[in-house]
Protein backbone atom coordinates (compact mmCIF):
# COMPACT_ATOMS: atom_id res chain seq x y z
CA UNK A 1 0.00 0.00 0.00
CA UNK A 2 1.78 3.68 -0.52
CA UNK A 3 1.64 5.88 2.23
CA UNK A 4 1.55 8.61 -0.19
CA UNK A 5 -1.25 11.05 0.96
CA UNK A 6 -4.57 10.75 -1.60
CA UNK A 7 -5.17 14.10 -1.09
CA UNK A 8 -1.87 15.54 -2.17
CA UNK A 9 -3.16 15.51 -5.96
CA UNK A 10 -6.38 17.02 -5.55
CA UNK A 11 -6.52 20.69 -7.02
CA UNK A 12 -8.42 23.03 -4.93
CA UNK A 13 -11.60 22.95 -6.23
CA UNK A 14 -11.34 18.87 -5.91
CA UNK A 15 -10.84 19.76 -2.70
CA UNK A 16 -13.24 22.23 -2.14
CA UNK A 17 -16.06 19.97 -3.43
CA UNK A 18 -15.03 16.57 -1.42
CA UNK A 19 -15.72 19.19 1.42
CA UNK A 20 -18.77 20.00 0.42
CA UNK A 21 -19.84 16.07 -0.21
CA UNK A 22 -18.93 15.42 3.17
CA UNK A 23 -21.49 18.01 4.70
CA UNK A 24 -24.29 16.50 2.71
CA UNK A 25 -26.07 13.96 5.00
CA UNK A 26 -26.81 10.65 3.15
CA UNK A 27 -30.52 9.67 2.47
CA UNK A 28 -32.67 7.88 5.02
CA UNK A 29 -34.61 4.82 3.63
CA UNK A 30 -38.09 4.49 4.12
CA UNK A 31 -40.06 2.19 5.96
CA UNK A 32 -41.24 0.01 2.99
CA UNK A 33 -37.52 -0.47 2.12
CA UNK A 34 -36.58 -1.11 5.09
CA UNK A 35 -39.19 -3.77 5.43
CA UNK A 36 -38.07 -5.44 1.74
CA UNK A 37 -34.65 -5.36 2.55
CA UNK A 38 -35.26 -7.34 6.35
CA UNK A 39 -36.87 -10.10 4.14
CA UNK A 40 -34.55 -10.61 1.59
CA UNK A 41 -31.88 -11.06 4.30
CA UNK A 42 -33.31 -13.50 6.57
CA UNK A 43 -34.59 -15.52 3.11
CA UNK A 44 -31.23 -15.46 1.76
CA UNK A 45 -31.98 -14.08 -1.26
CA UNK A 46 -30.06 -11.27 -1.28
CA UNK A 47 -28.17 -11.69 -4.52
CA UNK A 48 -30.88 -12.97 -6.35
CA UNK A 49 -32.78 -9.85 -6.15
CA UNK A 50 -29.68 -7.86 -6.64
CA UNK A 51 -29.57 -9.56 -10.42
CA UNK A 52 -33.19 -9.21 -11.13
CA UNK A 53 -33.24 -5.44 -10.77
CA UNK A 54 -33.14 -3.74 -14.28
CA UNK A 55 -29.67 -2.15 -15.49
CA UNK A 56 -29.69 1.77 -15.55
CA UNK A 57 -29.91 3.18 -19.14
CA UNK A 58 -27.05 4.95 -20.30
CA UNK A 59 -27.16 8.44 -20.63
CA UNK A 60 -24.86 10.46 -23.09
CA UNK A 61 -21.54 11.25 -21.51
CA UNK A 62 -22.07 15.55 -21.88
CA UNK A 63 -25.42 15.16 -20.76
CA UNK A 64 -25.41 16.37 -16.99
CA UNK A 65 -26.41 13.72 -14.03
CA UNK A 66 -29.19 14.16 -12.23
CA UNK A 67 -28.31 15.27 -8.91
CA UNK A 68 -24.46 14.42 -10.03
CA UNK A 69 -21.68 16.91 -10.36
CA UNK A 70 -20.65 17.96 -13.55
CA UNK A 71 -17.19 18.45 -14.54
CA UNK A 72 -15.07 20.71 -12.97
CA UNK A 73 -13.99 22.72 -15.57
CA UNK A 74 -17.56 23.31 -16.88
CA UNK A 75 -19.66 25.62 -15.82
CA UNK A 76 -22.95 25.17 -13.72
CA UNK A 77 -25.30 22.27 -15.38
CA UNK A 78 -28.86 21.91 -14.50
CA UNK A 79 -28.99 19.95 -11.75
CA UNK A 80 -25.46 19.89 -10.52
CA UNK A 81 -22.59 21.46 -8.98
CA UNK A 82 -20.73 24.01 -10.88
CA UNK A 83 -17.85 25.63 -10.00
CA UNK A 84 -16.63 26.72 -6.62
CA UNK A 85 -15.78 30.52 -6.66
CA UNK A 86 -13.43 31.64 -4.17
CA UNK A 87 -15.91 33.27 -1.73
CA UNK A 88 -18.78 31.12 -1.75
CA UNK A 89 -17.07 29.23 1.42
CA UNK A 90 -17.19 32.55 2.69
CA UNK A 91 -20.91 33.18 2.33
CA UNK A 92 -21.97 30.26 4.05
CA UNK A 93 -23.03 30.62 7.59
CA UNK A 94 -21.29 29.37 10.27
CA UNK A 95 -22.52 28.32 13.47
CA UNK A 96 -21.24 30.78 16.53
CA UNK A 97 -18.92 29.09 18.60
CA UNK A 98 -19.87 29.26 22.42
CA UNK A 99 -18.06 29.78 24.40
CA UNK A 100 -18.33 29.08 28.67
CA UNK A 101 -19.22 31.37 31.19
CA UNK A 102 -16.75 32.24 34.00
CA UNK A 103 -17.91 30.47 37.27
CA UNK A 104 -16.54 33.32 39.05
CA UNK A 105 -19.08 35.80 37.36
CA UNK A 106 -22.30 32.97 38.16
CA UNK A 107 -23.87 33.99 41.25
CA UNK A 108 -24.23 31.86 44.05
CA UNK A 109 -27.74 30.56 44.25
CA UNK A 110 -27.29 29.94 48.15
CA UNK A 111 -26.60 33.50 48.89
CA UNK A 112 -29.71 36.10 49.05
CA UNK A 113 -29.24 38.79 46.98
CA UNK A 114 -28.37 42.10 49.50
CA UNK A 115 -30.80 44.91 48.94
CA UNK A 116 -28.50 48.26 47.99
CA UNK A 117 -27.30 50.57 50.18
CA UNK A 118 -30.26 52.99 51.05
CA UNK A 119 -29.50 56.60 51.07
CA UNK A 120 -29.06 59.07 53.96
CA UNK A 121 -32.20 60.56 55.14
CA UNK A 122 -32.03 64.53 54.84
CA UNK A 123 -32.74 66.58 57.75
CA UNK A 124 -35.73 68.80 56.91
CA UNK A 125 -34.01 71.61 58.42
CA UNK A 126 -30.61 72.15 57.64
CA UNK A 127 -28.34 75.14 58.91
CA UNK A 128 -26.02 75.80 55.83
CA UNK A 129 -22.34 75.60 57.17
CA UNK A 130 -21.15 79.17 57.23
CA UNK A 131 -18.29 80.46 55.42
CA UNK A 132 -15.38 82.09 57.27
CA UNK A 133 -16.30 85.62 56.18
CA UNK A 134 -19.93 85.04 56.71
CA UNK A 135 -19.17 83.54 60.25
CA UNK A 136 -16.50 86.92 60.86
CA UNK A 137 -19.65 88.98 60.10
CA UNK A 138 -21.82 86.71 62.39
CA UNK A 139 -19.29 87.30 65.23
CA UNK A 140 -19.52 91.42 64.54
CA UNK A 141 -23.20 91.23 64.26
CA UNK A 142 -23.57 89.25 67.40
CA UNK A 143 -20.62 91.72 69.38
CA UNK A 144 -22.80 94.92 68.36
CA UNK A 145 -25.56 93.13 69.56
CA UNK A 146 -24.14 93.28 72.82
CA UNK A 147 -22.43 96.39 73.23
CA UNK A 148 -25.85 97.83 72.60
CA UNK A 149 -27.59 95.47 74.74
CA UNK A 150 -24.39 96.13 77.35
CA UNK A 151 -25.02 100.06 76.72
CA UNK A 152 -28.95 99.65 77.55
CA UNK A 153 -28.68 97.34 80.13
CA UNK A 154 -25.94 99.53 82.06
CA UNK A 155 -27.62 102.95 82.69
CA UNK A 156 -28.45 104.14 85.90
CA UNK A 157 -31.77 104.28 86.80
CA UNK A 158 -34.01 107.34 85.63
CA UNK A 159 -33.98 110.49 87.78
CA UNK A 160 -37.74 111.27 89.49
CA UNK A 161 -39.00 114.52 91.90
CA UNK A 162 -40.19 113.38 94.86
CA UNK A 163 -41.16 116.97 95.92
CA UNK A 164 -41.38 120.62 94.82
CA UNK A 165 -42.02 123.46 97.32
CA UNK A 166 -42.83 126.99 96.95
CA UNK A 167 -43.90 129.14 94.37
CA UNK A 168 -42.21 130.87 90.97
CA UNK A 169 -40.63 129.26 87.78
CA UNK A 170 -38.05 126.40 87.61
CA UNK A 171 -35.81 127.17 84.51
CA UNK A 172 -35.13 124.10 82.66
CA UNK A 173 -32.60 124.79 79.93
CA UNK A 174 -34.25 128.39 79.50
CA UNK A 175 -37.56 127.23 79.73
CA UNK A 176 -39.83 128.61 82.56
CA UNK A 177 -41.87 125.66 83.94
CA UNK A 178 -44.46 126.57 87.13
CA UNK A 179 -43.69 124.89 90.31
CA UNK A 180 -46.91 123.29 90.60
CA UNK A 181 -46.83 121.40 87.08
CA UNK A 182 -45.05 118.96 88.88
CA UNK A 183 -46.10 116.31 85.65
CA UNK A 184 -43.96 118.92 83.20
CA UNK A 185 -41.08 119.33 85.24
CA UNK A 186 -40.76 115.13 85.65
CA UNK A 187 -40.28 115.17 81.82
CA UNK A 188 -37.48 117.79 81.62
CA UNK A 189 -35.83 115.71 84.17
CA UNK A 190 -32.80 113.85 82.50
CA UNK A 191 -28.99 114.26 82.31
CA UNK A 192 -27.57 117.19 80.86
CA UNK A 193 -30.73 119.53 81.86
CA UNK A 194 -30.01 123.10 83.04
CA UNK A 195 -31.69 123.22 86.24
CA UNK A 196 -31.96 126.81 87.96
CA UNK A 197 -34.07 127.05 91.34
CA UNK A 198 -35.95 130.58 91.95
CA UNK A 199 -35.10 132.18 95.26
CA UNK A 200 -38.57 130.87 96.32
CA UNK A 201 -38.46 127.47 95.79
CA UNK A 202 -36.82 124.05 96.32
CA UNK A 203 -36.97 120.54 94.48
CA UNK A 204 -36.13 116.59 95.73
CA UNK A 205 -35.00 114.64 93.53
CA UNK A 206 -34.11 110.65 93.36
CA UNK A 207 -31.99 108.01 91.41
CA UNK A 208 -33.41 104.96 91.91
CA UNK A 209 -31.90 103.53 95.27
CA UNK A 210 -28.60 105.05 94.54
CA UNK A 211 -29.18 108.61 95.23
CA UNK A 212 -31.41 111.31 96.71
CA UNK A 213 -30.18 115.26 95.91
CA UNK A 214 -32.25 118.61 97.86
CA UNK A 215 -31.47 121.59 95.52
CA UNK A 216 -32.32 124.49 97.34
CA UNK A 217 -33.38 127.96 96.49
CA UNK A 218 -30.99 130.01 94.23
CA UNK A 219 -29.46 126.72 92.67
CA UNK A 220 -27.77 126.38 89.46
CA UNK A 221 -26.88 122.89 88.37
CA UNK A 222 -26.52 120.40 85.28
CA UNK A 223 -28.55 117.40 86.47
CA UNK A 224 -26.04 114.58 86.23
CA UNK A 225 -26.87 111.16 84.83
CA UNK A 226 -26.90 108.22 87.79
CA UNK A 227 -23.87 106.22 87.91
CA UNK A 228 -23.99 102.69 85.62
CA UNK A 229 -25.11 99.37 87.39
CA UNK A 230 -22.12 97.56 86.46
CA UNK A 231 -19.17 99.59 84.80
CA UNK A 232 -17.89 102.35 84.75
CA UNK A 233 -19.69 103.16 88.03
CA UNK A 234 -18.60 106.97 87.90
CA UNK A 235 -21.10 110.07 86.90
CA UNK A 236 -20.09 113.61 87.85
CA UNK A 237 -22.05 117.23 88.03
CA UNK A 238 -21.59 120.86 87.64
CA UNK A 239 -23.17 123.21 90.34
CA UNK A 240 -22.38 127.51 90.03
CA UNK A 241 -24.00 128.38 92.46
CA UNK A 242 -26.71 127.95 96.44
CA UNK A 243 -26.57 124.60 97.63
CA UNK A 244 -26.73 120.72 96.93
CA UNK A 245 -27.75 118.13 99.86
CA UNK A 246 -26.86 114.68 99.22
CA UNK A 247 -27.65 110.77 100.43
CA UNK A 248 -26.54 107.50 98.28
CA UNK A 249 -28.34 104.61 99.11
CA UNK A 250 -27.81 100.68 100.03
CA UNK A 251 -27.40 100.20 95.82
CA UNK A 252 -24.61 102.90 95.58
CA UNK A 253 -21.95 101.23 97.23
CA UNK A 254 -18.99 100.58 94.85
CA UNK A 255 -20.01 103.93 92.92
CA UNK A 256 -18.63 107.13 92.52
CA UNK A 257 -19.85 110.71 92.04
CA UNK A 258 -17.80 114.09 91.41
CA UNK A 259 -19.30 117.73 92.03
CA UNK A 260 -17.70 120.29 90.31
CA UNK A 261 -18.01 124.20 91.46
CA UNK A 262 -16.26 127.19 90.88
CA UNK A 263 -13.90 126.15 92.97
CA UNK A 264 -13.45 122.93 94.61
CA UNK A 265 -13.95 118.99 93.23
CA UNK A 266 -15.72 116.69 95.56
CA UNK A 267 -15.39 112.82 95.38
CA UNK A 268 -18.38 111.07 96.81
CA UNK A 269 -18.05 107.32 97.49
CA UNK A 270 -20.95 106.58 100.57
CA UNK A 271 -22.00 109.52 102.71
CA UNK A 272 -24.30 112.35 103.81
CA UNK A 273 -22.98 115.28 102.91
CA UNK A 274 -23.70 119.63 101.51
CA UNK A 275 -22.04 121.30 99.00
CA UNK A 276 -22.87 125.44 100.00
CA UNK A 277 -21.10 127.78 97.13
CA UNK A 278 -20.45 130.87 98.81
CA UNK A 279 -19.07 134.38 96.78
CA UNK A 280 -15.84 133.37 99.17
CA UNK A 281 -15.45 129.95 98.10
CA UNK A 282 -17.21 126.41 98.90
CA UNK A 283 -18.31 124.95 101.94
CA UNK A 284 -18.22 120.74 102.41
CA UNK A 285 -20.20 120.02 105.21
CA UNK A 286 -20.12 116.05 105.85
CA UNK A 287 -22.45 114.27 108.19
CA UNK A 288 -21.35 110.75 107.66
CA UNK A 289 -19.01 108.76 105.97
CA UNK A 290 -16.22 110.20 104.22
CA UNK A 291 -15.91 112.63 101.10
CA UNK A 292 -12.57 114.01 99.61
CA UNK A 293 -12.59 117.56 98.78
CA UNK A 294 -9.80 119.56 96.66
CA UNK A 295 -9.58 123.10 95.04
CA UNK A 296 -9.56 123.59 91.35
CA UNK A 297 -9.58 126.51 88.98
CA UNK A 298 -8.34 129.80 90.06
CA UNK A 299 -8.78 128.37 93.69
CA UNK A 300 -5.95 125.85 93.73
CA UNK A 301 -2.94 128.96 93.17
CA UNK A 302 0.41 129.09 94.67
CA UNK A 303 -0.63 128.69 98.15
CA UNK A 304 -3.16 126.86 97.55
CA UNK A 305 -3.52 122.55 97.45
CA UNK A 306 -3.15 122.04 94.57
CA UNK A 307 -5.60 120.25 91.53
CA UNK A 308 -3.96 117.25 92.84
CA UNK A 309 -3.97 117.30 96.35
CA UNK A 310 -7.30 115.71 97.67
CA UNK A 311 -8.01 115.70 101.53
CA UNK A 312 -10.19 113.31 103.63
CA UNK A 313 -13.27 115.09 105.56
CA UNK A 314 -14.90 112.70 107.76
CA UNK A 315 -18.20 112.74 110.02
CA UNK A 316 -18.95 115.83 111.79
CA UNK A 317 -16.45 117.61 109.57
CA UNK A 318 -16.59 120.02 106.97
CA UNK A 319 -13.94 121.58 104.75
CA UNK A 320 -13.93 124.98 102.90
CA UNK A 321 -11.94 125.61 99.35
CA UNK A 322 -11.08 129.60 99.34
CA UNK A 323 -11.54 131.31 96.14
CA UNK A 324 -8.81 133.26 96.19
CA UNK A 325 -6.72 130.37 96.66
CA UNK A 326 -5.66 130.09 100.00
CA UNK A 327 -5.07 126.87 101.40
CA UNK A 328 -8.41 124.70 102.31
CA UNK A 329 -9.55 124.69 105.75
CA UNK A 330 -10.83 121.65 107.69
CA UNK A 331 -13.15 122.34 110.57
CA UNK A 332 -16.15 121.08 112.68
CA UNK A 333 -19.70 120.96 110.71
CA UNK A 334 -21.56 124.02 110.54
CA UNK A 335 -24.67 123.19 113.23
CA UNK A 336 -27.72 124.61 111.63
CA UNK A 337 -26.44 122.20 108.70
CA UNK A 338 -25.51 119.30 111.16
CA UNK A 339 -29.55 119.41 111.66
CA UNK A 340 -30.38 119.87 108.11
CA UNK A 341 -28.85 117.18 107.10
CA UNK A 342 -29.86 114.93 109.89
CA UNK A 343 -33.17 115.71 109.25
CA UNK A 344 -33.14 114.77 105.17
CA UNK A 345 -31.09 111.71 105.69
CA UNK A 346 -33.79 110.38 107.69
CA UNK A 347 -36.64 111.22 105.62
CA UNK A 348 -34.73 110.20 102.43
CA UNK A 349 -32.97 106.90 103.68
CA UNK A 350 -36.23 105.09 104.15
CA UNK A 351 -37.17 105.79 100.87
CA UNK A 352 -34.40 104.59 99.41
CA UNK A 353 -34.12 101.32 101.33
CA UNK A 354 -37.71 100.83 100.17
CA UNK A 355 -36.63 101.18 97.04
CA UNK A 356 -33.74 98.96 96.83
CA UNK A 357 -35.81 95.83 97.90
Amino acid sequence: MSERDPDIDLSVEAQRARDLLRRLEAPRPDGEFRARLKETFVAGTFDEARDALPAPAAEPEEAPRRGGIGSMDDGPRRGGIGAIEDDDLDRAQHRPRTTRPDPRTIPDPRTRPTAPPRPPRTPLFRFPKPTRPRFISILAAAAAIAVVVGIIGNRGPQWRVLRVVGTGFVQADGEAIPVERVDQLAERLHPGVELLIPETASLEIAAGSDLAMAILPGTRLTIPPAPPRWFPRRSEFYARGGEVRLTTGPTFQGARLDVHTTDAMVRVTGTTLAVIMEPTGTCVCVLEGEVMVGARGESAGPQGAGGDAMMPITSGQRAYVFRDGRTPERADIRPTELVELAKFRALRNELLEQMAH
